[in-house]
């Protein structure tokens, strides 16, 4: 028995965590206990990495402004296909919860507060409605696809098939963009790069398929 608690000790000196699932490791560990890998960020860095993380909200309320003062069908075409999008993949996100890889998991504690987007899609009658019959807690620590990822890419390749004149000024912006939004998702621990990565994919896969419905 001595020598089993001095492996233990062993273990937890240098740093060795035995439950090596994210979802155990979440479970068992108390919320105050988790290591805050943010406190040791730059405030200036992580401030600008909010910043262009909530230009994803600022991007959908473009487009409603832009409906309003240009009556183009074709914006509001987008602003549906979003939110289609964005509800089918959460309901996706919520299946998985049955599951506990740890590539479904957030990385760490994900800095950021409710913008536009929370408020028309995650609190719609919709998800308010599923999110009372599911553990809220557990649902906050998915990170699996990144749905800040998912929205922008969506909106873009919709802006970029309905609008072919703006082609040429998307090709150039929108990469850079994407980068930038992807890198401050991860960097303000919100997603893995595989997490935005499909997020990726999927917003340009939905994108193409709600244009094909609509155009």
């Amino acid at each position: 028995m001595e020598e089993k608690s001095r492996v233990v000790v062993n273990d937890n000196v240098n740093g060795g965590d035995m439950r090596s699932n994210r979802s155990v490791r979440n479970a068992e560990i108390h919320e105050k206990e988790i290591i805050n890998e943010n406190s040791s960020k730059n405030p200036i860095i992580l401030s600008i990495m909010m910043r262009i993380s909530d230009t994803v909200s600022l991007m959908f309320f473009s487009i409603f402004i832009t409906l309003i003062v240009t009556k183009n069908i074709k914006w509001l075409y987008i602003l549906l296909s979003v939110f289609i999008i964005v509800t089918c993949v959460e309901i996706i996100k919520i299946i998985l919860m049955r599951y506990d890889a740890a590539f479904l998991y957030r990385p760490g504690n994900c800095i950021g507060g409710k913008s536009i987007v929370d408020m028309l899609f995650y609190n719609n009658f919709i998800f308010e409605q599923i999110l009372k019959k599911i553990d809220i807690h557990e649902y906050k620590k998915r990170g699996f696809p990144s749905m800040h990822m998912t929205t922008c890419v969506s909106i873009i390749t919709m802006m970029y098939l309905f609008f072919p004149k703006y082609n040429k000024i998307l090709l150039r912006i929108a990469p850079i963009y994407i980068i930038l939004v992807g890198y401050s998702r991860i960097y303000l621990s919100c997603h893995t790069w595989l997490q935005v990565i499909f997020g990726i994919v999927v917003g340009i896969l939905g994108g193409k398929l709600m244009y094909d419905i609509f155009k």
